[in-house]
């Protein structure tokens, strides 16, 4: 397996991160809406981190967080599990179990 810092691919921007380096980063995803754009990609120059995501806000400096790869599946099953229990709770608002209370 390539180590990420050398894996090839097109440089989209530059971003210097406090005390560690330059990233590189190649934005593979996209999702843009009426004030922000959401996005993610790969980052090479800041090992161990290869994954990068990013909220830019209109009028606002961008925020991003960088991860490993076990991270960023990590937060990806975090965030599903939220829009999950949303759908759950929408479905069955009556439902004591998913509220964690105990029926007496």
């Amino acid at each position: 397996m390539t180590p990420p810092d050398e894996l090839t691919y097109p440089v989209e921007f530059i971003v210097e991160v406090d005390g560690r380096g330059t990233a590189e980063c190649w934005r593979a995803e996209n999702q843009e809406y009426a004030d922000c754009m959401f996005s993610a990609g790969l980052v090479k120059g800041i090992s161990p981190d290869t994954i990068y995501a990013r909220i830019e806000g209109r009028g606002e400096r961008p925020t991003m967080i960088f991860m490993r790869p076990d991270e960023a599946l990590a937060f990806a099953r975090v965030i599903m599990g939220a829009l999950w229990s949303g759908e759950m709770f929408e479905r069955h608002p009556d439902d004591a179990a998913l509220r964690g209370e105990e029926e007496r």
